[in-house]
């Protein structure tokens, strides 16, 4: 009795395990593409404008600059307003 129930718990744990699983090839095909993606019609990305404020010595804020212009000349429509301090005055600022 015992070694039908483990065959019985074994099946329903295999046919549990294939019936979650993702199908291999899906013979769908993809859906078209709309009329107004088709038409390419882009419109220019809002403008943003992020505010940051980081911490660290001169060399963390050098680099963060640095990242800061890279993902700027990548990103036109991103603005920074970047806000330095050292350590001892960004965990006073926190606290008030």
């Amino acid at each position: 009795m015992k070694k039908l129930l483990s065959v019985v718990l074994a099946l329903l744990l295999i046919l549990s395990v294939s019936a979650c699983s993702a199908p291999g090839n899906s013979s769908q095909t993809p859906a078209e593409p709309t009329k107004a993606a088709s038409e390419g019609k882009t419109t220019e990305p809002e403008k943003i404008d992020l505010r940051i404020m980081w911490w660290g010595s001169q060399t963390r804020h050098d680099r963060t600059m640095a990242v800061l212009d890279l993902y700027t000349q990548k990103n036109p429509h991103i603005t920074f307003n970047p806000e330095f301090m050292g350590s001892n005055d960004y965990w006073q600022k926190l606290n008030t």
